[in-house]
């Protein structure tokens, strides 16, 4: 994998194919291989394919933190930059999302198309109590135990699906530091919203959820309503992890 160091962080990505760049964005305590399935699917239809792990993730380095999901997009932003991209369609789901979305509100000209997955405009109130009690583990050198327990009880879905993706993970997690994932987990917990502002969006977007996944089809619903340029796709069959639980309405989305 190439990387670019940016300042105290050097981000670690996956570049695969020719053609229009498509930069994928990864959902909290994984990394970017949860795209697995969509690689050869859109190399295959002439895109350029790039994973990148985001920062405190995979091999990407973990500067101290605090984060927050603005220095996320920041990253985000100087990584097209640097690597010189043009006309780039950002995909990201969960975290991912919010990153994309901040990333398309704060840097309008690095984003010709949108796509949100499983992306809430809002902090995490919901699991805010859960996110700390595992940036708390991971500070204090029990990042393995917290990311198992995660996975346990919030990617269980994922899993069911390609569990030897969570043996991958785990054995990733067990070299990095805790602080990194701590610091995304409080960035999570501490985001600004971005619902009123979604409507400044204006490159063709696609919104995508799961019909399991009802917390976010009411984000699906706003995005429709809000950005101009937003169609909407409901994926039966799929909740959080809709790009790995259907992979081929996914792709074909």
């Amino acid at each position: 994998m190439p990387s670019l160091t940016i300042d105290d962080l050097t981000l670690w990505f996956e570049r695969k194919g020719n053609g229009r760049p498509v930069l994928f964005l990864h959902a909290f305590a994984v990394t970017h291989k949860m795209w697995f399935p969509q690689v050869p699917a859109l190399t295959a239809a002439g895109y350029k394919v790039i994973c990148v792990d985001q920062r405190g993730h995979g091999r990407s380095s973990a500067p101290p933190a605090p984060y927050t999901i603005a220095q996320m997009a920041e990253d985000i932003h100087k990584l097209i930059s640097g690597l010189k991209l043009k006309d780039v369609c950002v995909v990201g789901l969960s975290m991912g999302g919010r990153v994309a979305l901040r990333l398309a509100l704060d840097f309008p000209q690095d984003v010709s198309a949108l796509v949100l997955v499983s992306a809430k405009s809002e902090s995490a109130r919901e699991i805010r109590t859960e996110l700390e009690t595992f940036a708390q583990k991971a500070e204090q050198g029990e990042v393995e135990t917290a990311i198992a327990e995660w996975y346990d009880e919030r990617y269980q879905k994922l899993f069911e699906h390609v569990p030897q993706l969570s043996h991958t993970f785990l054995e990733e997690w067990r070299s990095k530091p805790g602080w990194g994932v701590a610091g995304a987990a409080r960035a999570i917990i501490g985001m600004q919203s971005m619902t009123t502002r979604v409507s400044e969006i204006k490159v063709p977007t696609l919104s995508v959820a799961g019909a399991c996944d009802t917390p976010c089809l009411p984000y699906l619903a706003w995005y429709e309503r809000e950005i101009p340029e937003c169609r909407g796709g409901v994926v039966q069959g799929a909740a959080h992890f809709v790009n790995i639980e259907q992979p081929q309405l996914f792709n074909d989305l």
